[in-house]
């Protein structure tokens, strides 16, 4: 059984190498989570997708509000985005997750579990955020980078490098910037006062 279709209202975006149709959805049943608690009843307007392929009519995944998600970007299970925020490329967007406010994921990156991104913070490349990640503010989170565990990443911060983990009860409000390729941790970290180990 569908739980949304498509409306006839559209608009245009531009991608990076491409401009892309999207339809504002509409949810024709009530969509419940997991407790069985009504998120989004029938009839509730929703966010654009650029086909059906990119929410998944499974469990109580949703995008909300004028967020857009397009190209070969995927919503699914319980993840919602929601107010202005876009997720496009192939970006996946699973689990309990929360994209919202003006953040932006793309390229391959994924975010799960109970991860949030928001404000006006960029995830993109092949970065993964999982657990109760929390990125934010004007950052700008790319390369190979994983974030996981109680991480706060938030202000100007700018992550990037291959093989980045960064993990534990972190945050971050400045600049990592690994200059190897091996694994990085960054374990327990408050504000600049960063400390980075490269594993062996």
């Amino acid at each position: 059984m569908l739980k949304y279709r498509l409306l006839p209202e559209t608009i245009e975006v531009k991608g990076f190498y491409t401009t892309h149709i999207l339809h504002r959805i509409v949810a024709v049943s009530d969509i419940v989570d997991e407790a069985g608690n009504v998120i989004v009843k029938a009839g509730t307007k929703g966010g654009f997708v650029e086909s059906t392929e990119n929410l998944s009519q499974y469990k109580s995944c949703w995008v909300a509000d004028n967020a857009m998600v397009f190209g070969d970007a995927r919503v699914g299970e319980s993840a919602i985005v929601s107010e202005n925020a876009k997720v496009f490329g192939h970006a996946r967007i699973f689990g309990n997750s929360k994209i919202y406010g003006n953040a932006m994921v793309f390229d391959n990156a994924w975010v799960h579990d109970y991860a949030e991104i928001f404000d006006n913070a960029k995830f993109h490349g092949y970065s993964t955020a999982g657990n109760r990640a929390r990125i934010y503010g004007d950052c700008n989170v790319s390369g190979a980078s994983s974030v996981l565990g109680n991480v706060h990443i938030c202000g100007n911060s700018k992550i990037f490098g291959n093989n980045l983990i960064l993990n534990g009860d972190t945050h971050i409000n400045g600049m990592v910037t690994p200059i190897s390729y091996h694994p990085t941790i960054a374990d327990n970290m408050t504000n600049d006062s960063i400390q980075i180990r490269t594993l062996q």
